[in-house]
């Protein structure tokens, strides 16, 4: 396969361009003047000019034309700023968001979370951390204890709360929080008064 040397030069045409560069030429771009351009980058006159020049002999085309008064964009300079900007404005966030998946402020949560316990302190805990971590998209998982652990241990799920279990082999479990459970019986029936009950075995 034979390939055309100016078409190879082209494709490999962006990794030798310095980002430097860009941000000058998008500063000369919008300032529209070299020496404005230097301050508003608290660098010198002359190094944005060398970096424009550059630029342009790499690119192969004029992005400005210099005159006493500042600078004018070429119709190709307009085009090429107008693309780069929009680069620019894609790497920036690009940057934003893998810090703050980085830093676990921005992503998703998969959460298994049965009907039978989601009210009350369990309600309270996600409300709060949906609060505290905005950015955080969080999957809840309705289903019997056994399915979400083994869930967890599959990597389909990130964390699950379950009942009446305390230690999960392979896995780190913590106790959250305890509740009282109610039974109903008649008056009549001697445990009515009791203050407290027990029990051993099944019920």
């Amino acid at each position: 396969m034979k390939i055309n040397a100016k078409h190879a030069e082209q494709q490999v045409l962006g990794t030798r361009i310095p980002l430097a560069a860009l941000i000058h030429a998008l500063a000369v771009g919008e300032h529209l003047n070299f020496r404005h351009a230097a301050v508003a980058l608290g660098v010198s006159q002359s190094s944005v000019s060398e970096r424009i020049r550059a630029l342009e002999e790499t690119l192969g085309v004029r992005l400005f034309e210099r005159g006493h008064r500042g600078a004018r964009l070429t119709e190709a300079g307009r085009f090429f700023l107008a693309h780069v900007a929009d680069g620019i404005e894609q790497l920036d966030y690009a940057v934003k968001a893998a810090g703050m998946i980085g830093g676990g402020a921005l992503g998703r949560i998969r959460i298994g979370v049965p009907t039978t316990i989601a009210t009350g302190f369990l309600a309270e805990l996600l409300h709060r951390y949906r609060q505290q971590w905005p950015g955080i998209e969080t999957d809840l998982f309705d289903g019997r204890a056994r399915d979400a652990i083994s869930q967890v241990r599959e990597g389909r799920l990130d964390v699950a709360f379950v009942a009446a279990i305390t230690q999960v082999p392979d896995c780190n479990s913590r106790s959250l929080w305890t509740e009282a459970l109610f039974i109903a019986v008649p008056d009549s029936d001697p445990r009515s008064d009791a203050n407290g009950l027990s029990c051993s075995g099944a019920i």
